[in-house]
């Protein structure tokens, strides 16, 4: 429901524009907005930053001359009035900050080596937290209720023989359902509002709103599970993957990704936007291989190219299909990980890769180098989202862990940086990117 929104500032005097102190107020998507300042003598001129830690990123807004400024809420965005009186010098008013619910959001799941565990969500455009929780066990895969008032969490508590599937109110924090289970990796197909929950035991799908087992397979051995646009099931094992229907709990066919005698490990899988290409990393058992990925047309069933990526590098799809980014965590060597520094962008048009990001230097980072392991691209195709993995690399003295990089440009954005408490030896489990609202 859309709603009218009054925010009333009062004048409050400061002569520069490096003041952080502001007041807000949390809308819905599309609600009204006005702000009115009130008690002030002199010309207005209405600014607006989606950045506040950057006191050159001030904009002022055209033709907002008035006391009160209207606008329709879209974007998490900070505004302030600059008022000149006379030959004086400009006056500027507290800063308001309007937070918009619905817009989309990075959750991630994360442990450090210091016994810290739980769930983070900060905003897709500010890099802003808007919340964290601490959980008794470490939430190794996460999914989120489109209405953003449940929580899935599943993982292992304290070594125990068995995972815990549990679903929480994100309001009050209690229990709604649990279960336990052999694994601890799932999907979910939202059409269908199943989870496959996978690993090297047996599998499961088990109905989200009851948790109630629908069907137990026997397959093992899965490294990754993803469903398509239209709803089929890929899951990755050595050398192949397979497309699976959930209707009838059959195989529908399979596709070989072992490209030579080595066996070949499949790291991630996505999809294209349209649902016509299965794209797919991989990596072998050799003693140094940079590993592999494959697009394949899912009409034809086909492999249509092959390029040379990191060894077990995600995979993050930009929604107008252009472009395809890797992460590049590691290179395989003699049975040992390493962490390397680049980010490659596969053109999908041009069946071309390119190393969009070379180390930290590329980034204005110091640091040896870019553990990068998740990816996001935002839904308007614009930035790309890179977590690191146990980072060292910092801007200025910051020490940064999440990083909002241009995906045309592969300048640094925006960052965000964990609490003191959480940056020991942080390890990044499962992260995903969803809209963020008020639960209703």
């Amino acid at each position: 429901m859309k709603k009218n929104i009054l925010i009333l500032i009062l004048f409050v005097l400061a002569f520069n524009s490096f003041s952080q102190t502001y007041t807000g107020a949390t809308v819905h998507l599309d609600d009204t907005v006005v702000i009115r300042l009130n008690d002030y003598v002199g010309d207005i001129q209405w600014q607006k930053t989606y950045e506040i830690n950057n006191p050159d990123s001030w904009q002022n807004i055209s033709d907002a001359n008035a006391d009160s400024l209207l606008f329709i809420a879209d974007t998490t965005t900070y505004y302030r009035t600059k008022v000149i009186a006379g030959n004086c010098e400009p006056f500027y008013s507290d800063t308001v900050k309007v937070n918009v619910y619905n817009e989309f959001a990075l959750y991630f799941s994360i442990e450090s080596s210091n016994n810290k565990k739980g769930l983070f969500i900060i905003n897709g455009n500010t890099m802003e937290l808007y919340e964290k929780y601490e959980t008794s066990f470490v939430p190794q895969s996460i999914q989120i209720s489109d209405n953003y008032c449940t929580w899935y969490m599943l993982g292992n508590k304290s070594f125990a023989p068995k995972s815990s599937l549990i679903s929480k109110n994100s309001q009050t924090g209690s229990i709604i359902n649990e279960i336990e289970v052999d694994n601890r990796n799932m999907t979910l197909s939202k059409k269908s509002n199943i989870f496959f929950i996978y690993g090297w035991h047996k599998s499961l799908f088990v109905d989200k709103n009851t948790f109630d087992i629908i069907y137990e397979d026997s397959l093992g051995g899965i490294s990754i599970a993803a469903f398509s646009p239209d709803n089929l099931l890929y899951y990755g094992m050595t050398n192949k993957v397979v497309e699976y229907d959930i209707n009838d709990f059959s195989i529908v066919r399979e596709f070989s990704v072992q490209i030579s005698d080595y066996n070949y490990y499949v790291t991630d899988i996505s999809f294209s936007p349209n649902g016509n290409y299965l794209y797919v990393t991989v990596y072998s058992g050799d003693s140094y291989n940079p590993g592999v990925f494959l697009s394949i047309n899912l009409n034809t069933g086909y492999i249509e190219d092959i390029q040379d990526v990191g060894s077990e590098s995600n995979i993050a799809v930009s929604p107008d299909g252009n472009y395809v980014y890797f992460t590049d965590p590691a290179v395989y060597f003699m049975e040992f990980h390493f962490p390397t520094n680049k980010v490659f962008r596969y053109d999908v048009n041009l069946k071309e890769i390119e190393v969009f990001i070379n180390g930290p230097n590329d980034l204005n980072l110091t640091g040896s180098a870019l553990y990068t392991i998740f990816a996001h691209v935002s839904p308007n195709s614009e930035y790309l989202y890179i977590f690191l993995h146990n980072t060292r690399e910092t801007l200025n003295g910051n020490p940064v862990n999440v990083l909002k990089i241009d995906a045309v440009t592969g300048e640094l954005v925006n960052y965000f940086t964990l609490p003191t408490e959480w940056r020991d030896f942080t390890w990044f489990w499962d992260t995903k990117l969803n809209k963020y609202s008020i639960c209703e």
